[in-house]
């Protein structure tokens, strides 16, 4: 008897023609597409981190688990800069006062508050890019570094090209989370 094929299930086809509420040359309205999109994904990835409070208890669950929330936590950091930046630039367009005074009290004290925690700590924004960069791009020149910080760690105990870790005297692994922190 011939199995069954699985059917794909149809996906939900949303129309949203944003050329006719945002036309190319209207920078104002690419950036508050911007904005959406980003709601989006924030939105997205705080659903993701929500959906994984509980700290599982093997050994092995807990290290993807902290990876995992490494992973989100940079990327919500990551989406943070990317929102200053989309900011910065409605602010730089002439139409944007208009827009500004076009914005209820909670739209002004929201953007406000963007512009309080962006102006508060120049180096809580340097971090932000930081952090950014780290996330999304793979660069050779930082992968170099964190080899040579691994190299000054563990010296040449390097073998079949993995780092040998230190076990205690108990025979654990050392955390390496924990000795490669400033």
């Amino acid at each position: 008897m011939p199995k069954k094929s699985k059917s794909i299930k149809k996906r939900h086809k949303i129309s949203f023609p944003a050329f006719r509420l945002f036309p190319v040359y209207d920078y104002l309205g690419i950036d508050l597409l911007r904005l959406m999109s980003l709601a989006d994904d924030m939105g997205f990835v705080a659903d993701w981190m929500q959906g994984h409070k509980h700290l599982p208890r093997k050994e092995y669950a807990l290290k993807i688990d902290n990876m995992r929330a490494s992973f989100q936590h940079r990327l919500w950091m990551a989406f943070l800069f990317e929102l200053f930046a989309i900011l910065e630039n409605m602010e730089g367009l002439p139409e944007f006062s208009e827009f500004e005074r076009a914005l209820t009290e909670e739209g002004r004290d929201a953007l406000n508050s963007f512009r309080r925690e962006r102006k508060v700590d120049v180096n809580g924004y340097s971090m932000l890019e930081k952090i950014r960069n780290r996330t999304f791009h793979y660069d050779r020149g930082k992968f170099q570094g964190a080899l040579n910080t691994l190299k000054k760690l563990y010296g040449e105990d390097i073998k079949d090209g993995f780092v040998s870790f230190p076990q205690s005297e108990t025979g654990q692994k050392e955390n390496f989370l924990a000795q490669s922190s400033p």
